[in-house]
């Protein structure tokens, strides 16, 4: 799929859960690192670093399963330490709402 890729993004970062949700299921289905280009690649790895770090348990579990479905090597150079920040902190629960 060729298109749709910056409406998908848009979504992401959207405030309603059901939109940001919306986005992640689309990102995750539609992008990989054989059809994707550099700068869509930077943004939702932007996108994705800030729902990481957010503090919102829902918002983090989603950019988690969307990393683990994607599995690109540039996820896997610019997200690992927020991954593993979250990974191993204490204070944090895995949300069970997904």
């Amino acid at each position: 799929v060729d298109f749709g890729h910056l409406e998908a993004l848009n979504l992401i970062n959207a405030s309603k859960y059901s939109e940001k949700c919306t986005g992640y299921i689309a990102t995750g289905i539609m992008l990989n690192e054989m059809n994707a280009d550099s700068e869509l690649l930077e943004m939702v790895i932007n996108s994705i670093q800030t729902d990481l770090k957010c503090g919102n348990e829902v918002y983090e579990s989603l950019a988690l399963s969307t990393i683990a479905n994607i599995g690109a090597k540039e996820f896997a150079k610019s997200l690992s330490s927020a991954v593993q920040r979250l990974a191993f902190s204490e204070d944090y629960r895995p949300s069970y709402f997904i």
